[in-house]
């Protein structure tokens, strides 16, 4: 799968599965290629005009992977995150 098609996915997964928040959306992350498809970092942002440091803070999975086998989105966990962390930037 090529990055252009991996980012279509990925862009429609967001849009299908937003934040319960009203006030942050998911902002689509630089896509990272991986043994088995493409890994996406889960990034967000507040709509609002207010400080980072005073934005709503957000658990669960750090990032999802979209497979090239067949398309399909999973999530990943926090110690499969860590096999991505050379690829991982922190803002």
């Amino acid at each position: 799968m090529n990055r252009e098609k991996a980012i279509q996915i990925a862009k429609k997964f967001l849009q299908k599965n937003p934040l319960s928040h009203k006030d942050y959306r998911w902002v689509l992350s630089e896509p990272k290629e991986i043994e088995e498809g493409w890994y996406f970092d889960y990034k967000h942002e507040c709509i609002l005009n207010i400080p980072k440091d005073e934005w709503e803070l957000f658990a669960g999975a750090p990032g999802f992977k979209v497979l090239s086998e067949d398309g399909s989105v999973v999530d990943i966990g926090w110690d499969e995150w860590q096999r991505f962390q050379p690829f991982v930037k922190e803002d």
